[in-house]
């Protein structure tokens, strides 16, 4: 087996652990685990809500660039429908660590489907990541310039621009 083919096994044993994740109810996942993964890299003090929502598509970003195989299964066009599907499930796991984060660092008003809310904005950066595989073969700068727009507008109409910070 190479190591191409070995890497994609991997990270279809990881998709599919994180299907089994993602459809457990969400108050199933351990705050310790998604406090680690919101706090690491994020300790300093951020200005504005949506500083946060971009160092998060960074890192994203990062992780894409730096583990081409599961760019590939994950955001290239001819992503097999069953690992989209698992895709599209773990991404409101991601939307719980995008809503933890920011509340993390600012009070977070309550409002209906909140949760969907954050989930839709996740899903806004994976379309546009998609698009720029698809488009040029790479995640482009302009791309993810646009992933972080489309993410924080969409988030806007739901946030106002200035929140409390958290204690």
């Amino acid at each position: 087996m190479t190591d191409a083919a070995r890497s994609v096994q991997r990270i279809y044993l990881v998709l599919t652990l994180l299907t089994t994740l993602a459809a457990a109810p969400l108050d199933m996942v351990s705050a310790r685990v998604i406090n680690a993964e919101v706090v690491r890299g994020m300790e300093q003090i951020l200005p504005v809500w949506e500083d946060v929502i971009e160092r998060l598509i960074d890192r994203a970003v990062r992780y894409y660039k730096d583990n081409p195989a599961a760019r590939k299964l994950l955001i290239d066009g001819k992503t097999p429908s069953d690992i989209k599907l698992a895709d599209r499930m773990h991404d409101r796991a991601i939307g719980a660590l995008l809503e933890a984060a920011i509340a993390r660092h600012f009070v977070l008003l309550e409002f209906p489907e909140r949760a969907d809310v954050f989930y839709h904005a996740v899903e806004i950066v994976d379309v546009l990541l998609q698009v720029s595989v698809i488009r040029f073969g790479r995640i482009t700068p302009a791309m993810v310039r646009h992933a972080k727009i489309g993410s924080v507008a969409y988030l806007r109409e739901f946030l106002p621009s200035e929140l409390p910070r958290a204690r």
